[in-house]
């Protein structure tokens, strides 16, 4: 058996990030979604380099892959999933943008315990 010596090389990708620490995942599923084989000097995954706008594509992606996981057939949640959306679109505006503002709000306070 011949042992091999092999090299490590990380690529200088233009969207890599220095300050967000919480979306390694979606980092990760949109490599797996855009990978086709390209060398990597020209694999280009359609995110830009970090900031303002890679947030909001960040942002889109998560919730992408959030209803895709939520709502597949392997999901043995997907019918009560799928139920509790259809509910949640009739609850009024208001209350929504209550939901919304109290999640973000639970969110920054436990990502605070962590960095």
């Amino acid at each position: 058996m011949v042992d091999k010596v092999i090299t490590l090389v990380r690529l200088a990708m233009s969207w890599r990030i220095v300050y967000n620490k919480v979306d390694c995942g979606v980092f990760a599923m949109r490599h797996m979604e855009s990978y086709f084989r390209e060398k990597g000097s020209k694999w280009k995954c359609g995110l830009p380099k970090e900031g303002g706008s890679q947030e909001k594509i960040l942002e889109k992606l998560r919730m992408k892959y959030a209803a895709t996981i939520l709502t597949s057939e392997i999901n043995t949640k997907h019918d009560d999933v799928l139920k509790d959306a259809y509910e949640y679109q009739k609850v009024d505006q208001k209350i929504c943008g209550k939901h919304e503002y109290d999640a973000q709000w639970n969110i920054e306070r436990r990502l605070s315990n962590f960095f």
